[in-house]
Order: structure tokens, then sequence, then C-alpha cells
């Protein structure tokens, strides 16, 4: 599927394009720069910021991946588009990318309890793991790979579910493209 094709947005307010902008090598550069200090902006705010349409810039993004190739590549993560370390490197990066704490056997099982049933309140984790979740949660929350908010229901459950982080760790584009054999 084209990039172009994705975003709903649309350009406007081109009135404070600047005039270099005109040729494709300045505008693969500007979309360049908007990914770099905007990590995780989308489509219509690039179309937005550069006063184009999507087209132009979904070409603009194919050109960009087509250019990273080697060490950083372009990704796109909920929407978002991001640059990261290709995974070729991750041995050569060592830990300098993964996070300051070894993911535990127990920390992996919640977090895919989590992964694959998100949005998911304490007690239905522990259902399915059958043991108390608590360390195993305050852990995944202080690597920042699961986030906690209320579910709309009686009482306002708190409930869990994946965050970018995780994502990026794992090499997804979206909590919906994670594997799953049953």
């Amino acid at each position: 599927m084209n990039i172009a094709s994705r975003d709903s947005e649309t350009a406007d307010d081109s009135s404070h394009i600047p005039e270099f902008l005109v040729d494709d090598n300045s505008l693969v550069g500007a979309v360049e720069i908007l990914i770099t200090i905007n990590d995780g902006i989308t489509l219509g705010a690039i179309c937005k910021k550069l006063g184009k349409d999507k087209e132009t810039i979904g070409s603009a993004l194919e050109a960009l991946k087509e250019k990273y190739v080697h060490g950083i590549e372009l990704i796109e993560l909920n929407d978002g588009f991001y640059f990261r370390t290709h995974p070729r490197y991750n041995a050569l990066l060592g830990e300098l990318k993964r996070p300051t704490k070894k993911l535990s056997v127990s920390l992996l099982q919640t977090l895919g309890v989590i992964a694959l049933k998100q949005p998911i309140t304490k007690s239905q984790i522990e259902s399915y793991r059958r043991v108390d979740v608590g360390y195993a949660l305050k852990s995944l929350l202080e690597l920042e790979l699961i986030n906690v908010g209320h579910l709309d229901a009686p009482g306002k459950p708190l409930a869990y579910s994946t965050t970018d982080d995780f994502l990026k760790l794992f090499g997804l584009k979206s909590p919906y493209d994670i594997p799953v054999k049953l």
C-alpha cells in the first residue's frame, strides 16, 4: 500500500513554506528533518507543515526509505514515522539500545499477555498467568514497556497496555502486528 493513501489529513496553509522546497531533494531533506526533530510525526502533520499533498510527501518518504538501507532505517509505527538503528546492528550496539534491566521469563510472559489482550486488568493477567503479577507490572512500568489507564467499566479498574517503546523494542508497527500462533 502506498504511504500517501493511508492518512486522511490534507495539506493546507502553504503560505509559510520556503521557496527552496520546490525541488525533490530539498523536499526529501525537509521531511527528513521533520522526522528527526518530531519523532513519530504523522503523514498528515508533515503535509500540513510543508504545505504539500499526500502523494508528494509519500514520494519523499519512499525516497527516504530507499536512502536509509544501511545503518539507519525509516520505520512507521502507529501512523508516525521514526528513524532507528537497523536491526542487523543490534549486536554491535549491545546494551546501548536495550532496557537497563534484562527481561526475565516472568516479565516476558506478563508482557506477552498484555500485548495480546490489551487493555487488560491485573486480575485478568493473573487469571492467565496463575501467579501474582504485581512485581512484573511494576518492573514493566519502570521500563516504560507498558502504561496504565482506566477501563470504561463500573469502578473504572486499572488497565494495562503496551507502549511505543514496546513496539520499537520488538520491531512492530502497531499492536495488531503481533504474530499470534494458536
